[in-house]
């Protein structure tokens, strides 16, 4: 869609036009707004590297991978992503169970981890899927059982 038509284009934050939050911003891994939000023509088969007056799409949503903790029952400081592992939260950890969600934290533990370094989490190559899915299927093999809409991911 032409940006010209859209009387609110302006109002669209700059994440999901530039990626970034603010100028300084560092932008992050994986499939962003801004990466399959233009393209040069209209009948392109290709996203464009940067904004141009072709819109693909008006984003309506967006997240941030978090880690929901209780301090309370923690105990300690959590500073990583590899910590849902820690033996001491056995039974106690899990991740989202919707595979698209899933797979992005099970990524951000294999890498806190130090387990591997993805290129791109968004775009992942064929051999980083197999490991992050071995990643998953161990511990959930394992499991006795997880809440419903949870994996558990130390069992």
């Amino acid at each position: 869609m032409e940006i010209s038509r859209l009387t609110y284009y302006d109002k669209i934050v700059p994440l999901f036009k530039t990626g970034k939050l603010t100028p300084d911003s560092v932008i992050a891994q994986g499939t962003a707004p801004h990466t399959v939000g233009y393209v040069e023509a209209m009948d392109s088969k290709t996203f464009a590297s940067g904004e141009t007056d072709l819109f693909t799409m008006v984003p309506t949503i967006y997240n941030a991978d978090t880690l929901g903790i209780r301090p309370d029952l923690v105990g300690r400081e959590i500073t990583t992503w590899a910590d849902i592992m820690d033996p001491a939260f056995k039974g106690k950890t899990s991740i989202l169970n919707i595979p698209s969600i899933g797979i992005m934290d099970a990524a951000m533990i294999m890498e806190a981890m130090g387990n591997i370094t993805y290129a791109d989490k968004g775009n992942m190559t064929q051999a980083e899927i197999d490991a992050t899915i071995d990643f998953l299927i161990k511990p959930s093999r394992m499991a006795s059982s997880a809440p419903s809409g949870r994996a558990s991911m130390n069992q």
